[in-house]
C-alpha cells in the first residue's frame, strides 16, 4: 500500500471548492490510471488545466510499425557502436527493437528538450547509461544521475534537461 505524500498548501478535504492566499478558485485535476481505485494524484492548478492547446508537430520521432507474420528473429544490437544524432530527447530516439507493444532504442541527448511531451499511448522507462540531468514534470522536478531508471507514466506531462558537458 502506498502512503499519502501531500506537498503545499491542500484543503481539508477533496473535491471542494479551494482557493489561493488572494481568494483565487484553484482548479482540481485529477492524474491516475484506474480512478481511485489505484495510485492517484490531485493536483490544483491557478488556471484550467483542460485548456491546453495542441500545438504544431515540429519534434518527435518516427515510431517504427511492425510487420505482422513475420518469424521472430535472434538479433545482436551492438548499441556500444552506435552513431547518435544527438539533439533534444524528443528528437533523438533511435528504435532497433519493435513489436506493436513495445518499442527498445537508444537516445543520447545533448540538450533540453524544446517542448513539454506526453505520452498518451504507453509509459516510457530510461535507463541513464552515461551523464545526469533533470527530468521536469506537472509534479516537480526529478534529478536522475548514471546508472539510474526513470520511469514515466503514461500521460505524464514532461521534458528532459541533460546536464551540460556530462
Amino acid at each position: 500500500m502506498l502512503d499519502r505524500i501531500a506537498q503545499g498548501k491542500i484543503p481539508r478535504k477533496h473535491h471542494i471548492a479551494f482557493k489561493d492566499e488572494s481568494g483565487n478558485l484553484l482548479y482540481e485535476e485529477c492524474f491516475t490510471r484506474e480512478a481511485f481505485l489505484a495510485p492517484y494524484t490531485i493536483m490544483y492548478h491557478q488556471h484550467r488545466p483542460q485548456a491546453v492547446h495542441a500545438g504544431k508537430l515540429e519534434h518527435g520521432w518516427k515510431l517504427p510499425k511492425a510487420v505482422e507474420g513475420r518469424p521472430l528473429l535472434k538479433r545482436h544490437v551492438k548499441s556500444q557502436d552506435a552513431k547518435l544524432p544527438g539533439g533534444p530527447a524528443i528528437d533523438a530516439r533511435v528504435p532497433y527493437i519493435f513489436n506493436n507493444d513495445v518499442v527498445l532504442g537508444m537516445v543520447a541527448p545533448t540538450e533540453p528538450d524544446p517542448v513539454y511531451f506526453a505520452n498518451g499511448d504507453g509509459d516510457d522507462l530510461f535507463f541513464i547509461q552515461k551523464g545526469s540531468g533533470t527530468l521536469r514534470t506537472i509534479l516537480g522536478d526529478v534529478r536522475f544521475e548514471q546508472h539510474d531508471y526513470v520511469a514515466v507514466p503514461r500521460a505524464l506531462i514532461h521534458r528532459f534537461i541533460p546536464d551540460k558537458g556530462v
